[in-house]
């Protein structure tokens, strides 16, 4: 293969990558047509989750009814992308006017031409061919096997027969407009909108310097050009966790019923993403509460996001008998597996890291970098480790902060406590990468060797408009 086909082959795999995204986005504005008062790069980092969630949704519904080829994929993903442009088109020439308005500075353009040079490489790794265990097993199997059947049918045959199959329904839309490797580009653009998500909020959160490093820092981490690289589930896990955590942080600033409402949504496809979503579901509880302050809105939240969440695990029930299949075996009984394959899972998950102990706590810091293939992770850089006497520092923070710290904090308790598996962290990657950065860039501030700004302290930016 020359340079030339290779170029078209790359251009191609882009091409597809942000159509898709752009589809999404433009459904998920035509949805909230009203204004949510975010900034452009937020209304594109939180309304493309959305749109994409819609078409996850549209894909089972056809899936479920036998109708799963390209003809009505593509038609009903058209069909929704032309009534959304029907719909806002007022709204979108005022969004386009507003961000010509806002003007391109000389630092803004140089910014962004850097951030393409050094992402580079980022963009590049999803052009390897699968390889990866799990892709190969039963995440690219069971797409291409929905494909063949055209319709959401199971296949005992695979490693995980029945599992929440949202992300693979989107590998599903990428074998029918591209091939194996256009299932890679399908998992980093849910990448790349986590990381834009991590760069609105660390600018809200802190300033400009901090935001950009902690994406760039989130964006060349070992894990995620790995996961980048492959057709796993774990940064649409993280895509849709961490926007519905910075959807609920928006609504506790503008208590806007909406904001409320599309945070349950994108935790409802996380939820049908992965069980490990139902880890999850007591610190967003905690956290949609925190932001509304409202037992009732905080059941709202629930209720919507089970609803949206519940299409795989009533499938799995119809077919199995258990909701969440292969696990709790012993309470709905082990078919298509044995209660040997289900012991032997647990087996591995429990060899995972270094043991649950006080000790083992005290030393992840250590063994995180050391033995980080304990934790099935390829290296990790020694700047996350910041982010644990960050954690000290939690009483003395900027108020605004300490929320999310918290959040962090107790996330990476519950990884500790359950599987210790680096990418089972990943939905909380963005925040642990924004809290190493800050709090390194904090202590250059304090030693006294280099003045920062008064306006690289955050206390400057609550007025920053993305």
């Amino acid at each position: 293969m020359d340079i030339h086909v290779e170029s078209i082959y790359i251009g191609k795999q882009l091409l597809l990558m942000f159509s898709t995204g752009l589809a999404g986005f433009l459904i998920g504005k035509g949805i909230l047509r009203s204004s949510l008062g975010l900034g452009t790069l937020e209304a594109i980092a939180l309304l493309t989750p959305v749109g994409l969630g819609v078409v996850i949704l549209l894909l089972f519904a056809l899936g479920a009814l036998g109708f799963l080829s390209p003809a009505p994929v593509l038609g009903g993903i058209g069909l929704l992308v032309a009534l959304s442009l029907w719909r806002f088109r007022p709204v979108l020439e005022l969004d386009v006017r507003e961000a010509l308005a806002s003007g391109i500075t000389a630092r803004s353009v140089l910014a962004l031409v850097a951030t393409i040079i050094l992402l580079t490489p980022v963009v590049l790794t999803p052009l390897t061919p699968p390889w990866d265990s799990d892709e190969i097993r039963y995440h690219l199997p069971y797409a291409l096997h929905f494909i063949e059947q055209g319709a959401i049918t199971p296949d005992p045959y695979l490693r995980y027969p029945f599992f929440p199959l949202n992300i693979n329904l989107l590998y599903v839309l990428a074998l029918m407009i591209g091939d194996d490797v256009t299932t890679h580009f399908m998992h980093l653009m849910l990448g790349l909108l986590t990381a834009l998500n991590l760069y609105c909020l660390a600018l809200r959160l802190s300033d400009a310097v901090t935001a950009f490093s902690a994406t760039l820092l989130f964006l060349t981490l070992p894990i995620f050009t790995r996961l980048s690289a492959s057709a796993y589930i774990d940064l649409g896990l993280a895509c849709f966790t961490f926007a519905a955590i910075v959807c609920l942080a928006r609504h506790g600033e503008k208590r806007r019923p909406a904001l409320m409402i599309c945070a349950a949504f994108l935790f409802g496809i996380g939820l049908g993403t992965k069980y490990l979503a139902l880890g999850y579901l007591l610190p967003m509880a905690v956290w949609a509460w925190y932001h509304s302050r409202s037992i009732h809105r905080t059941l709202l939240f629930l209720s919507i996001a089970s609803i949206v969440g519940l299409p795989w695990y009533v499938y799995n029930a119809i077919h199995t008998g258990n909701p969440i299949s292969p696990f709790a075996g012993e309470l709905f009984g082990y078919w298509p597996w044995r209660a040997e394959d289900a012991a032997a899972q647990i087996r591995h998950l429990d060899k995972l890291g270094f043991g649950h102990s006080p000790l083992a706590l005290l030393k992840l810091p250590y063994n995180l970098v050391a033995n980080h293939w304990h934790f099935s992770s390829p290296p990790i850089p020694l700047i996350l480790t910041a982010v644990f006497p960050c954690f000290l520092s939690l009483p003395w923070m900027e108020r605004k902060l300490q929320p999310f710290a918290v959040l962090l904090l107790a996330a990476i308790l519950i990884w500790f406590f359950s599987a210790q598996e680096i990418r089972y962290l990943a939905a909380f990657l963005p925040l642990w990468c924004f809290f190493s950065v800050w709090f390194l860039s904090r202590l250059v501030a304090l030693s006294g060797r280099t003045a920062l700004p008064s306006k690289w302290t955050g206390r400057a930016s609550q007025g920053n408009r993305i």
